[in-house]
This record gives C-alpha cells, structure tokens and sequence, in this order.
C-alpha cells in the first residue's frame, strides 16, 4: 500500500493520468499540471465523505461521487463531486473530476 500523503506532488503525477481535466466547483477548467500540488495548506473538509458511491462504467473503469463539505474559515462550501477513474498496470488513475455547488 502506498503510505505517502495525497498532497504529496510526486503522488499526485502517478495518480492524475496524463490526459486529466477538472471542472472546478467555481466552473474553472484545470489541465493536470495546473492540479499538481507543490505546497499549499491543509484542506478542511469533512468527513466520511456524504453520499459516496462508486459505479462501475466497465471493467477498469469506475464513476465517483461523494457531496462534500470544506471549510475556509468560518464558510462551509458544498460540493457534489464527481470523478472517473480508470485502472492501469500501475494502479488507478483519475481522468476527470468535477464539482457543482450546492446548498444542502
């Protein structure tokens, strides 16, 4: 099992395939090297994860999604998410992610 921190930016290139694109929850696009992080703070946000399921599109192919809840100060933003992720040789890899807000 791989026991470095998610934040770490050598973790993030193995676990972002090459072809990564987000749509931030703000509607901002992201290409992968922009989403690679090199510093940056501790996110706040809770858990479990609310809602999270995972689908099965194909057989190295799943669907992601989990509402979530990150804290900046004293706002709380909320999130549907959604991610695909699909499984190489060397491990899974997320293609694509995507947040709307929402008010709970």
């Amino acid at each position: 099992m791989d026991r470095r921190h998610p934040l770490d930016a050598v973790f993030q290139r193995e676990r972002f395939a090459p072809d990564f694109l987000e749509i931030g929850r703000s509607g901002r696009v992201y290409a992968r090297e922009q989403m690679i992080r090199t510093g940056g703070g501790e996110i706040k946000a809770g858990l479990p994860l609310d809602g999270l399921r995972i689908r099965h599109l194909d057989g190295a192919t799943v669907q992601v999604t989990y509402n979530s809840h990150v804290a900046y100060g004293s706002v709380v933003e909320h999130a549907r998410r959604s991610s695909i992720w699909t499984r190489t040789d060397g491990g899974w890899v997320m293609r694509f992610h995507q947040g709307t807000p929402y008010e709970p």
